[in-house]
């Protein structure tokens, strides 16, 4: 892979997926199955763990992070996501959309995250376990120091 920024990478998953260009596109559209859905998460995910699974577990994160899976709330989020090297921790998470939290938002929210944590746990669960070993195993290469 050419030598490029995370944010731009971050881009180029969003337009694989079958994101618009201009973000301007979802601005009043607010939250819908057509816009945002499991099938174009899921194609970020894959393409993200293709690269690093540490950045694919960021991702789950954040989409489990997102009170609402609104789209421009979720492209700006991941975009600053991938600013932060994928890690959510010290991600503060925006809100742009301002309207109002509906019930069928709540609904279309809950479908996305269902599907795409069926899809994903097994992955996930295995990155964070791969983590975990490798954090153990800095911590011991220090303590034998």
């Amino acid at each position: 892979m050419e030598n490029i920024t995370n944010k731009q990478f971050a881009l180029q998953t969003l337009l694989h997926a079958g994101f618009d260009k201009k973000i301007s596109y979802y601005l009043s559209r607010g939250v819908n199955s057509e816009d945002l859905n499991a099938s174009k998460l899921l194609s970020i995910f894959n393409d993200l763990d293709q690269v690093n699974h540490l950045y694919a577990k960021g991702f789950i994160d954040l989409v489990n992070s997102l009170q609402i899976l609104d789209t421009v709330d979720f492209i700006v989020n991941y975009i600053r996501l991938a600013d932060h090297d994928f890690i959510v921790k010290d991600l503060k998470i925006v809100r742009f959309n301002d309207k109002e939290v509906t019930q069928e938002a709540i609904n279309i929210t809950k479908s996305i995250r269902k599907d795409i944590i069926e899809y994903t746990k097994p992955y996930y669960n295995q990155i964070v376990g791969l983590k975990n070993n490798m954090e153990g195993i800095v911590v011991n290469k220090r303590v034998s120091r």
